[in-house]
């Protein structure tokens, strides 16, 4: 169950779906400049990305 654009703020924790980032776990640190619905991400080993809200699931 992937997330809508703007339900995301930063500091949440997320599972990545559909990317090579498949089934990681993430922490959202701010939304991308210029790219709605595009959020900066930065996974547990340290790495970032840009990813699509689409591609981003709330961790329960």
């Amino acid at each position: 169950m992937s997330s809508q654009s703007g339900e995301f703020k930063i500091g949440d924790s997320v599972m990545v779906v559909g990317t090579e980032h498949d089934g990681e776990l993430a922490t959202i640190i701010g939304a991308a400049p210029g790219l709605d619905g595009r959020y900066i991400v930065v996974f547990e080993n340290g790495k970032q990305a840009v990813l699509n809200a689409e591609n981003l699931s709330h961790r329960r």
